[in-house]
């Protein structure tokens, strides 16, 4: 009789290697959602993927919201000072018009820039990638 583990684990090699090239080549989408009251409002961004986010690295982040007679989008990013490990959370503020109602909202790391930048000079820049 012929055992089948060869075959599962070249199925699970493949899977791997897939996770990793989509870690490294594409963009990694992250659990959002947003609440508040007025213009205080959070975006509250849980990662769902199943690794660790390391300290730096930024999450970029697009809220769109309404009013009576118009609707919009607000975008922007921040960078986590800490671990997130996985099914764990993290919160930044966002200001919206008091009027505004915040409908939904979409969370992920970019691989354009998916940590914060240091140079030479040893100066910082976070850039959003919108």
């Amino acid at each position: 009789m012929k055992s089948r583990l060869p075959a599962v684990a070249l199925i699970l090699v493949i899977a791997s290697c897939g996770a990793a090239i989509a870690a490294d080549g594409q963009r990694i989408t992250l659990g959002c959602s947003v609440g508040g009251d007025g213009g205080d409002h959070q975006v509250q961004v849980r990662n769902g993927t199943g690794d660790k986010l390391k300290p730096e690295t930024v999450i970029n982040y697009t809220v769109y919201w309404k009013k009576a007679t118009m609707q919009g989008e607000i975008a922007g990013c921040f960078a986590i000072t800490r671990d997130l490990g996985p099914n764990l959370q993290v919160a930044e503020k966002v200001r919206l018009s008091p009027t505004a109602e915040p409908m939904r909202c979409v969370a992920y790391v970019s691989p354009k820039y998916p940590r914060i930048v240091r140079d030479a000079g040893g100066g910082v820049e976070m850039r959003c990638d919108p």
